[in-house]
């Protein structure tokens, strides 16, 4: 008789609570206290220890996997791309790249025969202004011009005779540079023709020819700026040519081929890009 009486009035406790304190978690005790009660083993493992490890554990994985690792991989991303765009840039001449320039050589030899009191002075300069392409990263085609002049003068034993040389043609290469930091060595491929002359003081006669030679150069290119640059070369180059000689007072005429390598110790010139 009492206990069907107790148990009416937990139930109607369980009933009013809710209603006036349901924010303090007050539907949670009142449950508990009347499962305890009641004896029903059903209702104590599903409201009290068994929900606390079901909702946090399982809700602070899932925010920490999606919004550490996933936000951070994005901008590691975006950095990487833009280094290596950046870096792409600075390191040689990219294809479209245009260069112009000239490199000028100034040879001067003397020769002492041991036989007489003769002195042989030899005087070159040459001039070669160009123009470049660069059709791939790193490496151009070239057109040039090539102009010469050389002087031998003989000077001594009763004999004092000048001969000029001069010679004007047209050069096609290839170059490739390697950059390393404001330096870049370069490596090239040349074929040029030049038409040549020969006069001598003491004689009317006149000497005209041809030269085809396929020359290797090589060297170093500092840049000044980002758009001048200083080169510093030595090449080597084989050489063959034709040449006619006409007589004075004549109808004589007499050919003489050559052919061999030339060895250039040294150059200097100036590269622009743009």
């Amino acid at each position: 008789m009492i206990r069907p009486l107790i148990i009416t009035l937990l139930w109607f406790t369980a009933a009013l609570i809710p209603s006036v304190a349901a924010a303090s978690g007050a539907t949670v005790w009142s449950s508990a206290l009347f499962g305890q009660i009641s004896g029903d083993p059903a209702t104590t493992p599903a409201t009290g220890p068994a929900a606390a490890p079901a909702t946090a554990p399982a809700a602070a994985p899932a925010t920490a996997t999606a919004t550490g690792p996933a936000a951070a991989t994005t901008p590691a991303a975006t950095t990487t791309a833009t280094a290596g765009a950046s870096s792409g840039r600075a390191k040689g001449f990219p294809a479209g790249t245009f260069t112009v320039g000239g490199n000028l050589s100034l040879q001067f030899d003397r020769w002492d025969p041991d036989n007489d009191n003769t002195d042989i002075d030899f005087l070159t300069i040459s001039a070669l202004p160009y123009i470049g392409y660069f059709f791939m990263q790193n490496t151009a085609v070239t057109g040039a011009l090539i102009v010469s002049h050389n002087r031998i003068s003989i000077d001594g034993g009763g004999t004092d005779q000048t001969i000029t040389l001069s010679g004007y043609g047209a050069q096609v290469g290839i170059y490739h540079f390697i950059p390393s930091g404001n330096f870049y060595w370069y490596v090239g491929g040349t074929v040029s023709y030049t038409m040549t002359s020969q006069e001598t003081s003491d004689s009317d006669d006149t000497m005209d020819g041809w030269m085809l030679e396929i020359g290797l150069n090589g060297g170093i290119l500092y840049m000044l700026t980002p758009s001048l640059g200083l080169e510093l070369g030595a090449r080597v180059a084989w050489q063959r040519g034709s040449t006619e000689t006409d007589y004075a007072g004549s109808s004589d005429k007499s050919t003489t081929d050559s052919d061999g390598l030339v060895f250039n110790t040294g150059y200097i010139g100036v590269r622009a890009f743009f």
